[in-house]
């Protein structure tokens, strides 16, 4: 069926194809006159909105710079309207894989980064809600651990999603408030989160947008959210004699010892520098960088898990391997990117059932800076020394020394700690060849 329309007073046949909408004039237009693209592919529009005898195609196709930009396309039409809300119904179907409406809960946490959450939100809102089939309802957090708070006593029959304007941080309080709750399982599967980058690091968001063919920006990940694709993404529950009596937790993207927690967790007090802070303290800590003494346990993908989890004073045997030394690098990872310009596990696939444990071992100071700087590219991996380990689950023991330790980028006690594999939350955003219903596998 085609919809008979007016861009700027010249006559246009919009037709719905299999890749997209054409826009044709029904004349040769005069020239100098402006002309709307001939084609807007689905996979750059969001949808069509019908309003007061207009027509506006919600549109965002890539710039030159590759980021998404929105570029909406307004016609004015007539007809029956029943006939043109049914094509309308057609172009929004093929725009996006969930087609019922979603109520979005959005936490914007105006103190993350460099404060500037609160603009970051007003640009993604702007897209969203353009969208007649999503509702979201907005709360500025007020408080560190505010989003875990609400997300352990959110209703879920009233909530089909969160979206976090913030950094890893709050995507952390988040998971661990759904994994709180009496019914953490029904909620795990049905609260996918979405992260609008607003952080310093914001490795969730960059690790969904780039594995989903996506540039790093603000629309573009709000356009991936509303495109309604989900994925699974991997939870860890961390084991750790000194956190008994807080709760469990739970961990979603990535531990570390050595230089690379002592640059995370020291450059907070460089927060205000948003992402340049952890350039400034890498700097500063490869002046004087820290090794880790510490013994590693993990265990490789394939050999048997058991149904529960060791004690973390229990001994662990075969197949369990370890490694023991002094760690110039020590990073674990369920993610592709550990921060926005940071590769640290290429090709880490989110919901892989498995993290990936890079270390260095008594590397000199001019070996951890050319490591550290390969990172920004993940050539690191190519370098002599670097160790690459594929695991279910491990356990950390520091054997000596000093040290952070630091937990999906928060500081967690300098001691034994173990992490084993829990149920699997979900995050909104996928690429366009992953099934929602098989919780991520390609199809």
């Amino acid at each position: 069926m085609d919809l008979a329309g007016a861009f700027h007073g010249a006559a246009y046949v919009a037709s719905a194809h299999a890749q997209g909408v054409a826009l044709a004039p029904e004349a040769v237009p005069r020239c100098g006159a402006r002309k709307p693209p001939a084609e807007l592919k689905f996979a750059d529009l969001l949808g069509a909105v019908l309003e007061d005898g207009h027509l506006r195609f919600i549109h965002c196709p890539r710039g030159r710079s590759g980021c998404r930009v929105r570029e909406d396309v307004v016609l004015e039409v007539s007809g029956e309207r029943p006939a043109v809300e049914a094509w309308v119904k057609e172009v929004c179907d093929k725009c996006h894989a969930n087609k019922s409406p979603r109520r979005y809960q959005v936490f914007v946490n105006p103190a993350s980064g460099a404060g500037h959450a609160a603009g970051i939100w007003r640009k993604a809102k702007s897209l969203l809600a353009a969208l007649p089939y999503l509702e979201c309802q907005e709360v500025f957090t007020q408080w560190a651990g505010d989003a875990e708070e609400r997300a352990a006593r959110l209703e879920l029959q009233s909530c089909d999603g969160i979206i976090v304007v913030s950094g890893d941080g709050m995507v952390h309080e988040v998971f661990n408030g759904l994994c709180q709750r009496l019914d953490a399982s029904a909620a795990l599967a049905q609260i996918a989160v979405g992260h609008i980058p607003a952080g310093s690091g914001n490795a969730l968001a960059k690790s969904i947008l780039e594995g989903a063919g996506e540039a790093y920006g603000v629309l573009d990940a709000a356009f991936l959210i509303a495109k309604g694709r989900t994925q699974a993404l991997d939870l860890m529950r961390v084991q750790a004699e000194a956190m008994a009596g807080v709760g469990p937790r739970s961990s979603f993207l990535n531990f570390s010892g050595a230089i690379v927690a002592d640059i995370d967790l020291g450059s907070e007090a460089l927060r205000c520098l948003g992402g340049c802070r952890f350039q400034v303290w890498t700097a500063l800590c490869l002046a004087r960088p820290r090794a880790l003494l510490a013994d590693l346990w993990y265990l490789p993908p394939g050999a048997p898990l058991p149904a529960q989890a060791p004690q973390l004073e229990d001994e662990l045997t075969a197949p369990w391997e370890k490694i023991s030394g002094s760690f110039s690098l020590f990073f674990a990872t369920n993610t592709a990117w550990a921060c926005y310009d940071v590769h640290l596990a290429p090709g880490l696939a989110l919901g892989g059932s498995g993290w990936r444990i890079c270390l260095c071992r008594d590397f000199s100071r001019l070996r951890l800076t050319k490591c550290l700087l390969a990172m920004e590219s993940g050539k690191h991996v190519a370098q002599e020394g670097v160790e690459l380990l594929e695991c279910q689950a491990f356990r950390v023991a520091p054997s000596g020394g000093e040290g952070r330790f630091s937990l999906d980028g928060e500081e967690v006690p300098f001691k034994p700690i173990q992490f084993w594999p829990s149920t699997p939350g979900r995050v909104l955003g996928a690429p366009e060849d992953l099934s929602e219903s098989t919780g991520g596998a390609r199809i």
